[in-house]
């Protein structure tokens, strides 16, 4: 395989990326808030980006190095949002027990919703007047 093949074949591999993750996206495959998603355009930019290393083009260079960019800061946020969560092993627990797949984020924003205690098997928890 010659240089110019190889770099079209990664160019076609990113163009692939980004096609199947927006295809991924949309059909409910993938969500767009999660690492995966940024991490597979990242890619696909990447790939992209070393394609034009054979027939530059500064408007596609531009756009390419713009996705890396904005994938890395996303990568970085979900990351630092991500590490700041807490959870009690109480809630730990209910977590993995109940909804193990609910995004940590999510799960947090739910768990604030809530007063919650810890009441005995019986306890009237409302009533209505």
């Amino acid at each position: 395989m010659d240089g110019a093949t190889l770099y079209t074949a990664i160019g076609i591999v990113g163009v692939a990326l980004y096609l199947g993750a927006y295809a991924a996206l949309q059909a409910g495959f993938m969500r767009g808030q999660g690492y995966t998603y940024a991490s597979v355009n990242l890619a696909a930019a990447t790939c992209v980006l070393i394609s034009l290393v054979h027939e530059f083009n500064l408007s596609s260079a531009l756009i390419q190095i713009s996705w890396i960019v904005i994938s890395i800061i996303g990568i970085g946020r979900m990351y630092y949002l991500y590490k700041r969560l807490k959870f009690s092993e109480i809630e730990e627990s209910l977590l993995s027990s109940v909804l193990p797949d609910m995004p940590r984020e999510h799960a947090r924003a739910l768990l604030n919703l809530g007063f919650w205690i810890t009441g005995e098997t019986g306890t009237i928890l409302t009533q209505e007047h």
